[in-house]
């Protein structure tokens, strides 16, 4: 009965570091190759809205890092791109 446990907790450990492993190499990372087309930007250059981004709190979600390409396409779009 005590080996049977043993066993268990063993495949159990070896079954988290296995999937866990595998989650952390599925992080999410922005795309810089992703560029849809504007055909016709809703603003003109400069007068389009701000589009703030919270990168506060030690937010993981900045403007430079992995909203990098939803920045971007603000952007294009004439929009303005603050973080703060």
């Amino acid at each position: 009965m005590r080996m049977t446990k043993l066993i268990f907790a063993f495949s159990l450990h070896m079954a988290v570091a296995t999937f866990g492993a595998a989650e952390i190499r599925a992080q999410q990372v922005p795309d810089p190759g992703f560029k849809p087309p504007v055909e016709k930007p809703a603003y003109a250059e400069g007068e389009g809205p701000v589009v703030m981004i919270d990168e506060a709190h030690f937010n993981f979600h900045t403007a430079s890092g992995r909203y990098q390409s939803f920045a971007f396409e603000h952007q294009r779009a004439h929009n303005e791109v603050t973080g703060r």
